[in-house]
């Protein structure tokens, strides 16, 4: 397991998740909306319930979920209403890190080789420790069921990627990239609320249940 490059003070600077949404520069509404529209059904309500009970119990420390990303996320803006819902669901605080403000902890993550963002850490937290957040998962920009239909939106669309490389080079790509890219966000949306987002949760309890499986057989071994 790996300790993040956070002091007890960085998390505490760092906005709450439900303090983060109002705060954004980009796509403050459609996330305000989708996070209040956002609900976690009782069964992942209970299968997350159980994979946090298990991990808690393995590594014997509080949970806490840190996410680190930037306000123009697409991703991001889809995905995080919901996580947050999820962690609400199951009483873990939850606590974003911008990457201008916190350099650090980006510099951490790319040289662990994650270099996409949103990338969500939940951490057991070692009060006593200077750096007290120690990494059980990572869950990284979206869950595999929206990367294929992501992987299947771009093959469709090629205009983004070609129009993504061009943007900055006159007001007229840029307008043309902006609508293409708002096409996408409309359509990720879709993806989302039309079941996708409780693949996240599925991901994220497994992922879970796993750390606390490595947890308990690295503690019987020592």
């Amino acid at each position: 397991m790996k300790r993040l490059p956070l002091t007890e003070a960085d998390w505490g600077k760092a906005p709450s998740a439900q303090d983060y949404f109002p705060s954004l520069a980009n796509y403050k509404n459609m996330v305000l909306r989708l996070y209040q529209d956002a609900t976690v059904a009782q069964e992942d309500v209970a299968e997350l319930s159980a994979a946090v009970h298990a991990v808690k119990e393995a590594v014997a420390a509080d949970i806490r979920v840190v996410v680190m990303t930037e306000d123009w996320c697409g991703d991001s803006a889809n995905v995080l209403p919901y996580l947050t819902r999820l962690a609400e669901s199951v009483d873990l605080p939850i606590h974003v890190f911008r990457q201008p403000a916190a350099p650090h902890l980006k510099a951490w993550y790319e040289g662990d080789g994650t270099d996409h963002i949103p990338v969500l850490s939940v951490v057991a937290t070692e009060h006593e420790a200077e750096q007290p957040f120690v990494e059980l998962l990572r869950w990284v920009e979206r869950p595999k069921s929206a990367a294929e239909r992501y992987e299947a939106w771009s093959t469709e669309h090629p205009e983004l990627d070609e129009l993504r490389a061009k943007k900055d080079q006159s007001d007229d790509a840029n307008r043309a990239y902006i609508k293409v890219y708002s096409k996408l966000l409309r359509d990720m949306g879709a993806w989302y609320t039309g079941g996708l987002w409780r693949d996240i949760g599925h991901e994220i309890a497994a992922d879970l249940l796993r750390a606390a499986t490595e947890h308990r057989s690295a503690a019987s071994q020592s």
